[in-house]
């Protein structure tokens, strides 16, 4: 009978191991995902700028232009609907927050910097 109660033991533990690894498994692939999606959505914001000031050589985003191809770009990658609401919650559980938007171009000005 020993053998039997250490058998369920060993698969138990055996059990909650297998989940535990499927769990961070997925965690990171959640992670990558929103990574590699994120990576995209800033490069593809990044090719807005406005031809009229890249001539006389500055460099200033459509900021328009640039939030719809990040938004666009981000719903390409990840499985989200036009308010960053999942649509499949294996992956992604909670809403994408942007948490925080920042154009560093020939307009911008660093305040932190500033003395």
């Amino acid at each position: 009978m020993k053998p039997f109660f250490y058998f369920c033991a060993l698969a138990i533990l055996a059990f909650y191991n297998f989940n535990y690894q499927l769990q961070t498994n997925l965690q990171d692939m959640a992670y990558d995902k929103v990574d590699y999606a994120l990576k995209h959505a800033v490069h593809d914001s990044a090719l807005f700028v406005k031809a009229d000031e890249l001539i006389n050589g500055n460099v200033v985003f459509d900021i328009s232009l640039s939030e719809e191809a990040f938004k666009q770009t981000l719903q390409k990658n990840l499985p989200i609907d036009e308010n960053f609401l999942p649509k499949d919650t294996l992956l992604l559980k909670d809403e994408i927050r942007v948490l925080e938007v920042v154009y560093i171009d020939d307009q911008f000005i660093d305040l932190e910097c500033q003395h």
